[in-house]
């Protein structure tokens, strides 16, 4: 009976704990980056049901969005979310994430390098520099960003995803699973 006891205490001190940790709306720099960075529509959508949004989606935020690559359903989505402040995007990224939509990824990379210089533990801008390195080529640089980007946010499932990929591709299936 006593082991019983201390199975349901435990329980009741671990459960709420684990409720605890819901994650942040989505923000603005976050779905910006993520978009411009191939994170699937529908995966972006669950993200905005789920956790709501930090930003007010304006005809103008919803237009920049669309020039990254933001499908309409997630666009829809937007304008039903739950809102949680008014944080906008940086004019840099919005220009950023165009560019790497156009699939000028040169400029992508050196608007991205001025952004990350400013805010350096920003998962979603390595996430972003990830892809554009992949899609350059440069597969080394592209593992350090994706890398670095799960370092500042291990929990975003994508960049876990990504990194899987690289391992499966160099045939170290054992790093591919974890």
């Amino acid at each position: 009976m006593r082991s019983k006891s201390l199975i349901f205490g435990l329980l009741l001190w671990i459960v709420p704990g684990c409720h605890a940790s819901t994650p942040a709306p989505v923000d603005c720099t976050h779905l910006m980056a993520w978009t411009a960075g191939a994170v699937p529509a529908r995966k972006l959508a669950a993200m905005v049901e789920g956790r709501g949004i930090s930003f007010a989606p304006t005809a103008n935020v919803l237009s920049e969005l669309r020039s990254a690559g933001a499908t309409a359903q997630v666009l829809d989505l937007l304008q039903r979310a739950k809102r949680q402040g008014t944080t906008a995007c940086p004019a840099s990224l919005v220009h950023a994430a165009a560019l790497v939509r156009a699939k000028d990824y040169a400029a992508g990379a050196d608007s991205l390098d001025s952004l990350l210089a400013k805010d350096p533990r920003n998962d979603a801008l390595h996430f972003l520099a990830g892809y554009v390195k992949q899609r350059q080529g440069d597969w080394n640089g592209a593992f350090d960003e994706y890398s670095t980007s799960k370092e500042a946010e291990p929990t975003f499932p994508e960049t876990h995803n990504r990194l899987a990929l690289f391992f499966y591709q160099a045939g170290d299936g054992d790093n591919a699973r974890s």
